[in-house]
């Protein structure tokens, strides 16, 4: 079994799930903070305190689980927030098979769509994240939070150990 890892990552998802990411504001963004090809800014302490490795955009293609990696995460059902962790990972397997991107709930019996179901720590679907890998803290300074909103509308931020 591996050993945890001591980095984060810290990722900015948009709020709504089907939000396309705008590729004109994330250069805007990654001009105002001057980060090169690699992902390097000498921003980057301005972004987070104590500044990250690399900022880059994610884009997977299709609509994507964004959740902690080393380590997992728990998910409860949405109704009862009894412990359904076994039952989304069968449902979410499927979904990325062609199925639907819903749970049958073994706790209400009620069907949840994937995303509205309890996740700790925190999770979330998106079509793109903007990334802060390796990051020294898990929150935004005001000044990259403001740009980010600015730029890219409402957003989340989750933080994922990778």
């Amino acid at each position: 079994m591996p050993l945890a890892s001591h980095r984060f990552d810290l990722l900015v998802l948009p709020t709504l799930l089907e939000q396309a990411v705008d590729m004109s504001a994330v250069e805007g963004l990654f001009e105002r903070w001057a980060v090169d090809k690699r992902g390097r800014s000498p921003h980057a302490a301005g972004l987070i305190s104590g500044g990250c490795k690399r900022i880059w955009i994610d884009q997977p293609g299709r609509l994507w689980l964004y959740a902690n990696q080393m380590g997992g995460f728990r998910v409860s059902c949405p109704a009862t927030e009894a412990l359904i962790s076994t039952d989304f990972g069968r449902a979410h397997r499927a979904w990325k098979q062609g199925g639907p991107r819903t749970l049958s709930c073994p706790s209400c019996g009620q069907i949840h769509p994937l995303e509205d179901c309890l996740f700790r720590p925190p999770a979330a679907f998106a079509r793109w994240a903007l990334v802060f890998s390796d990051a020294a803290d898990v929150v935004l300074t005001p000044k990259a939070a403001e740009d980010i909103a600015a730029a890219l509308g409402p957003t989340q931020v989750l933080v994922r150990r990778p």
